[in-house]
This record gives C-alpha cells, structure tokens and sequence, in this order.
C-alpha cells in the first residue's frame, strides 16, 4: 500500500470512499486530494468497508495512520471475510423474518377489524398503484 506524493496529507476523510473505475488499484479517500494506491484485491476490499466506518471520517491520514488495524496474514483476512459473509447471511435472514412476521401482523389487524374485501385489504396494506386508488375514488364520490 502507498500513497502518492501528490496527496494532501491534510485533507480529511470523505464519507465517500470508493474504487474509482479509471484507476481500480485505488482506495481514494477525498476526491482528487487523498487516496491510496493498494496493489492487493482482498487488502483493498478490506480498506474500503473498513475507512468507510464513521469512526474515520473527517480525520485526515496523519491523524489515523497509527489507528487503523490491517490484518498481517492473508489467513487473518480471509478469516474476516469469511464471518463478514456469514454476518451478512445471518442478518438478511433475520431481516426476512421480520419483514414475514410483519406481512402476518398486518393480516391479524385486518382480520380484527373485519377488512376481508380484498381491494379494501391491498389498499390498506398499500399495494394498490395510484391509478387504481384514483379511480376507485373518483367512483366513491360519483356514488355520492
């Protein structure tokens, strides 16, 4: 890893990390200012998750140079990305029990008060597009 001279060492850190296309060996950390050059995929994929961590931003390089943890062995990284990947699944299956558990929510409150039209129960729980909640208006106030 090596940052190049023409960065500014003083420029703090940008919410926005990325890889930019144009140069895919870099990790830049303020837009044209502050990046750096790392030759490794897995040590880059690393740096990007980690310097985007809300403990980094606004700091400049000299002051998180001595801060920042990078695994030394390539079995460390591969570790990490390992239980990265199982946090992920465990996460994603925990957001889709939730988002089920809601789906069986919103059916029981229908039920409780009696909703069983369907076209009543899709524009409640809003799965209607807007076109038809504005017909279906528009024949409620004809009606009156």
């Amino acid at each position: 890893m090596t940052i190049p001279d023409r960065c500014n060492l003083q420029v703090s850190i940008s919410r926005n990390i990325y890889t930019p296309d144009r140069h895919p060996t870099s990790v830049v950390l303020r837009h044209n200012k502050l990046w750096l050059v790392v030759e490794d995929d897995n040590i880059r994929r690393y740096l990007l998750g980690y310097l985007k961590l809300p403990q980094w931003q606004g700091k400049t390089w000299d002051e998180i140079k001595n801060k920042v943890v990078l695994p030394y062995e390539v079995n460390d990284l591969n570790t990490f990305f390992v239980t990265e990947q199982q946090r992920c699944f465990e996460i994603q299956t925990l957001l889709d029990e939730v988002a089920q558990i809601d789906v069986e929510i919103d059916e029981k409150v229908l039920d409780l008060y009696g909703i069983t039209d369907p076209g009543d129960r899709q524009r409640i729980l809003g799965s209607t597009s807007n076109s038809e909640e504005d017909g279906s208006e528009s024949e409620g106030e004809a009606e009156e």
